[in-house]
């Protein structure tokens, strides 16, 4: 799957304008709409020798404000807006231009608004609290070295990395013989309210992600780019014209 942008937009009466001009212009509408997609992705400089960054360049300066999770962790960061940048690619047919994100389009969801994620029955949403836990679940770690406790039911969990493997599982009959070694192969269950020791993961049942409209360009610098594009374009086309 992938997010689409479609740069057909309805907005700005001076943009619709040019664009209403420009297609009775041109014939090859097409060629128009793929050189306004190019301008919009790319950027560039402007009539005035101003340097417009396109949307690729957004998203990676984006990137450099969104790392606040990694830094707090001392994790290093996964590159995901970058990567999401680098799979832009555009659509551009005879009647519009669109950029496609083809990666990590997820997190351009809260461009329209805060973002609800919810998890059902007995499952958390796993968030890590150490760099070791970073861009990583809970399944990357072996069974034998997490302990799992609900702090409140419902509400708060975590999952704690162990000093040393769980021993094996006694059958019923070794558990009555040796007592022992079945209670040393449980872990406290530790408490919200104070440092938990090697603590990897908190676990929720919901969390709320607040609107980022600034992953992506303004509508006025959308607009920006498409009269800087369309104009670099013209400027190509109407000689060829005479």
């Amino acid at each position: 799957m992938s997010l689409v942008i479609d740069i057909a937009m309805s907005g700005g009466e001076e943009i619709q304008r040019d664009l209403r001009e420009a297609h009775e212009l041109l014939t090859d509408t097409r060629g128009m709409n793929q050189a306004i997609g190019e301008g919009v992705l790319e950027g560039g400089e402007n009539s005035a020798g101003r340097y417009l960054p396109g949307v690729q360049n957004h998203i990676r300066q984006a990137a450099y404000s969104r790392h606040t999770t990694a830094s707090r962790l001392g994790a290093t960061p996964t590159g995901y807006l970058e990567k999401a940048a680098d799979s832009l690619t555009v659509d551009a047919t005879v009647e519009s231009a669109k950029l496609v994100i083809q990666r990590n389009y997820e997190i351009f969801k809260r461009t329209l608004g805060s973002v609800e994620v919810h998890v059902r029955d007995r499952k958390w949403l796993a968030i890590p609290a150490d760099a070791r836990a970073f861009d990583r679940s809970p399944l990357n770690f072996p069974d034998d070295m997490l302990d799992f406790f609900v702090l409140i039911p419902d509400v708060l969990a975590c999952w704690v990395l162990r000093d040393a493997p769980k021993k094996p599982r006694l059958d019923e009959l070794e558990t009555a013989a040796k007592p022992e070694k079945a209670e040393a192969n449980e872990a406290r269950k530790p408490s919200a309210k104070e440092p938990i020791k090697n603590l990897l993961f908190w676990g929720k049942k919901h969390v709320t992600l607040p609107e980022d409209r600034e992953l992506l360009p303004s509508d006025a610098n959308f607009h920006a780019l498409i009269r800087n594009a369309l104009e670099r374009h013209l400027e190509v086309v109407i000689p060829t014209l005479d």
